[in-house]
């Protein structure tokens, strides 16, 4: 029988939660004699069981423990840094996890792009064959008054729908006589009206 203080260890020491949800922190601990462990904030304070906080251990061997503490109703004032600590009769040691706030529209906007492919099996089709698709029922009437027009929007919608095909860009630069640094422009505007909505100012 070997004895050894507490060695702590944090497979997620960044998480990210949403205001108002529930999310759970997890420390796994070794020690042998076995070690109490509980959680505190940054400060030091020990968490309170009951109420907002629900916290277990859970023996996986002799020596090994996983400890869960679950937040419920996440407010603003539980963000911030917590510490699994563990202590036995040879000495203790701890852990960190940072818990920071998720907007929830970044949240909205992921679950609505997954939903998109996730949860209908609509075709992607290439820009071009919209193109000679839409050409083809209009009759060429709107594309003679202005045969940029058309290229623009579907480029647009593609873009909206999360399908981003090159070579139809490469092609409306090229039918434009766009140059390399005009073509570097339109590319990069494109892929910015893309991720604006991931980025959190």
């Amino acid at each position: 029988i070997v004895h050894f203080p507490p060695m702590i260890t944090v497979q997620n020491q960044l998480i990210g939660a949403v205001e108002s949800k529930g999310v759970t922190l997890e420390c796994q601990s070794e020690a042998f004699p076995k070690s109490i462990n509980y959680w505190t904030r940054e400060r030091g304070d020990i968490v309170p069981p009951g109420g907002k906080y629900t916290s277990n251990v859970t023996e996986i061997g002799e020596y090994r423990s996983s400890m869960k503490l679950h937040i419920n109703l996440l407010t603003q004032a539980e963000f911030g840094a917590y510490r699994c600590v563990a202590k036995n009769s040879l000495g203790d040691t701890d852990g960190t996890i940072k818990l920071y706030r998720i907007p929830p529209n970044a949240v909205n906007y992921v679950e609505n792009t997954e939903g998109r492919y996730k949860g209908n099996n609509k075709k992607r089709v290439k820009s071009s064959e919209l193109y000679h698709q839409s050409k083809m029922t209009d009759g060429g009437s709107e594309e003679a008054e202005n045969p940029g027009k058309r290229k623009d929007m579907i480029l647009g919608n593609e873009l909206e729908d999360g399908y981003y095909d090159s070579a139809a860009v490469a092609e409306h630069c090229q039918h434009h006589k766009l140059t390399v640094t005009a073509t570097l422009l339109f590319t990069t505007s494109l892929l910015l009206r893309k991720v604006a909505p991931l980025i959190d100012v």
